[in-house]
């Protein structure tokens, strides 16, 4: 087993009992700002793959700019920390690192469709996991052997990552700043200002928790059978990075009823085209 000194939170202890416990596949962090989960997982990952020799990981986010900005930079930052980063074993072309003992580790996009229905891996991480499509998740989860480690901000409303905290072999780990034992008090005190501020964003950012954000326009609806009355409309929400929304729409009786059609991200002008002909 590999000896290493490395200063962690106690969400780093957490994650990592998780990860070498039998009963547990999927490993679910709900946090705020600034808890140290993204790092935390990280520091997991490492240490993981350095104990478990020829262990396969992915890391995973929405775009490839926004994997290079965060995980990316935190891995390598953490790998020089412990003074084991090795030029030889970094592959800049792949986006994959490779470890003495036969471990790799390869960052990749959800926008990479080969990446995504491609070869098996052991772990998979998936960061920021909100912001990346159900399909993408279950194309993923198919090709992952052992654990399955997410986090989110819990900023949106309606999620599929809530679906599967209530799944079996998944443990929830919340977190806060308190968490951090290294952060800055200037931040801790600009997060603790959104109590003053703004209710939803201390609520999400600050505590981690989930909370109806004041973006949400209709709050006074139930869920039930669509019907169809005399005349149908249909309301397109144009998007790319966000979804491209299509909805159906009657009114029966002073009643107004919605039918989701068409919520994808990515979607080309002959993407919808097809996609409504079909629908």
């Amino acid at each position: 087993m590999t000896k290493l000194s490395i200063r962690h939170s106690n969400v780093f202890k957490r994650n990592y009992d998780a990860l070498n416990d039998s009963n547990i596949r999927r490993i679910v962090n709900q946090g705020g700002t600034r808890s140290s989960k993204t790092y935390s997982i990280i520091q997991c990952i490492i240490v993981y793959a350095l104990n478990n020799p020829r262990t396969s990981v992915s890391i995973v986010r929405e775009s490839l700019p926004s994997l290079r900005k965060s995980v990316m930079r935190d891995f390598f930052e953490i790998l020089n920390e412990l003074g084991i980063y090795d030029k030889k074993n970094h592959s800049k072309m792949e986006n994959l690192y490779r470890f003495s003992n036969g471990s790799m580790v390869e960052f990749f996009s959800v926008d990479e469709p080969d990446k995504i229905k491609g070869s098996k891996r052991d772990l998979l991480y998936i960061n920021e996991a909100n912001t990346i499509q159900l399909e993408s998740y279950r194309q993923l989860n198919l090709r992952t052997t052992k654990k399955i480690l997410i986090d989110f901000n819990p900023s949106d409303n309606d999620s599929w990552v809530y679906d599967i905290i209530d799944k079996e072999k998944t443990l929830l780990i919340k977190s806060t700043y308190k968490d951090n034992p290294f952060l800055e008090q200037e931040i801790v005190n600009e997060i603790e200002d959104l109590i003053n501020s703004d209710e939803n964003y201390w609520l999400v950012y600050g505590l981690g928790e989930r909370a109806n954000l004041s973006e949400t326009v209709l709050t006074h609806y139930k869920l039930g059978e669509f019907k169809v009355g005399e005349v149908r409309y249909y309301g397109l929400d144009i998007g790319y990075n966000h979804p491209m929304a299509l909805v159906e729409i009657s009114e029966i009786e002073n009643t107004i009823h919605a039918k989701e059609i068409i919520y994808q991200s990515k979607l080309t002008t002959p993407d919808l085209i097809k996609l409504m002909e079909d629908n």
